[in-house]
């Protein structure tokens, strides 16, 4: 593992952002470790109240680039829960998690995803064209 610095929270009041230290792992053996350790670490950090996303029952941390790992639903899970809707439910994001450094110290940084941007998104897509009905040709006589 190594120690990389990141920039989060860009803005356009603040281009720059800010610079984090942040948990690299550099082999498979090594995203495996730290997903399986972060998920307890995660759930007894909600369990006290420190870490402030609204958690499902059942989640998995998916390793994404430079220190983050996504943490989203099961499959199915909430679809079963939702009145036992026999289809498959894609996961659904919930937060952004890395490890992040503070000199000889480590915590949790994350960042819920807004689940409401998604619902607008889906919203706001235009519907697809419909073609127009075609007339019937009229008998000939």
């Amino acid at each position: 593992m190594q120690i990389k610095t990141i920039t989060v929270n860009k803005t356009e009041k603040n281009k720059e952002g800010v610079k984090i230290d942040v948990v690299v792992p550099s082999s498979d053996v090594e995203i495996e470790t730290l997903s399986f350790l972060m998920a307890g670490y995660i759930r007894d950090a909600a369990a006290n109240g420190k870490f402030k996303v609204d958690l499902p029952e059942q989640y998995r941390l998916t390793y994404q680039a430079e220190g983050s790992f996504l943490l989203t639903t099961e499959p199915g899970v909430s679809a079963a829960k939702s009145g036992g809707n026999p289809f498959y439910t894609p996961p659904k994001p919930v937060a952004v998690v890395a490890i992040q450094r503070f000199g000889k110290r480590y915590d949790l940084a994350y960042a819920a995803i807004n689940q409401e941007a998604f619902k607008t998104q889906k919203a706001a897509a235009p519907a697809a064209p419909k073609a127009p009905a075609k007339k019937k040709a009229s008998p000939k006589k």
